[in-house]
């Protein structure tokens, strides 16, 4: 799967099963989370996350939560993505 519109944030909180708030160019967002597993171990403050910016009047939020780094290795959380 391709994604567009990808750029780099920083992971902040998870406010609940499909919203979170990360850091991107500065600014703290709200993001659209499409994987409700409860991931704690993941969804840590300061992690590295890529998001995809696709601003629409039908959505609340203007990012979407794709991937994030878990030390090393980059996770996709994307659970619309195909395995």
């Amino acid at each position: 799967m391709r994604y567009h519109n990808i750029v780099p944030g920083t992971f902040v909180r998870r406010e609940n099963r499909f919203i979170g708030i990360c850091l991107v160019h500065g600014k703290s967002e709200r993001v659209h989370i499409r994987n409700t597993g409860r991931c704690a171990e993941l969804f840590v403050p300061g992690a590295s996350v890529f998001l995809q910016y696709a601003p629409s009047p039908q959505k609340k939020t203007a990012y979407t939560l794709i991937a994030l780094y878990k030390g090393e290795r980059l996770i996709n959380l994307d659970s619309l993505a195909p395995n």
